[in-house]
């Protein structure tokens, strides 16, 4: 399959030691992604993108479309290959409505994201239940106009949604969805091993993420990356019956901040 690779900055708040996963989140800034034949991690903080990278989305957390254009069309020019952007995100600021949903939809059948050659839905929290035709029409929106999809959500499902197993249930039974994304790691990413806990509350286990039919892509943070994350992701989901088909590397608060500093003393 392709290989996607995706900046997000941490949103999420969880502790690793723990058998569930229980978030407090924050809204994120703008990131960005790269890839080509499997899902790799790349990203404007972490600065290099892999070879053969021929993806990038930039992520901004926003709910609000208007919003998500603003922040992603300042990092555009940055993103190498096909360019993505992401809806959504972990906080206030990203968490879904079916009016927010409608808006992208509006916006894609309108041709408002032809200059865009896919669209990332972070799904973590939700004000309403219910969303799950809601989001099967947005993803077939976006498939009809051509755009490549995935959705992400938090470990194995959304933290604040209160039909979070019904909604990973339509996700994973999707034909308009190719790319299906755990964020396996804690608050602050820094942590040097991937986190395989489960959102607590969620009623959603790593088994129930088995046959699904978008591939299966985790997110992983550069230090748990670089700590050998992906082939021991790999291992534990094989022995699931769940293959990897990449992974997404996030940039880690600490990176974030590191970047910022070099963005303020540049300026």
């Amino acid at each position: 399959g392709e290989f996607v690779l995706m900046q997000r900055l941490p949103d999420a708040n969880s502790n690793a030691a723990q058998a569930t996963y229980t978030p407090q989140a924050a809204h994120s800034n703008a990131s960005t992604v790269v890839g080509n034949r499997w899902v790799l991690g790349y990203n404007l903080v972490t600065v290099d993108a892999p070879a053969g990278a021929n993806i990038g989305i930039a992520f901004s957390g926003w709910n609000s479309p208007t919003n998500a254009l603003s922040e992603s069309n300042a990092v555009k020019s940055f993103l190498i290959g096909a360019k993505w952007i992401d809806a959504g995100g972990g906080g206030y600021n990203g968490r879904w409505n079916a009016d927010y949903i409608s808006q992208w939809e509006s916006l894609i059948t309108s041709g408002g994201l032809s200059s865009w050659a896919g669209i990332v839905l972070d799904v973590e929290e939700c004000f309403d239940a219910g969303l799950a035709q809601n989001f099967g029409s947005l993803l077939r929106a976006a498939k009809t106009a051509g755009l490549g999809t995935m959705v992400t959500t938090s470990h194995s499902a959304p933290y604040l949604c209160d039909d979070a197993r019904e909604l990973m249930l339509f996700f994973f039974a999707s034909d308009d969805c190719d790319y299906l994304s755990p964020q396996l790691y804690a608050e602050g990413g820094d942590e040097g091993e991937p986190s395989f806990v489960v959102t607590s509350g969620s009623n959603v286990a790593w088994a129930d993420w088995v046959g699904a039919k978008p591939k299966f892509a985790p997110s992983l943070t550069k230090p748990a990356i670089s700590n050998g994350a992906y082939a021991k992701t790999q291992q534990y989901f094989a022995d699931l019956g769940i293959t990897c088909a990449g992974y997404v590397d996030w940039p880690t608060a600490t990176l974030r901040e590191k970047y910022q500093a070099r963005q303020v003393s540049a300026a």
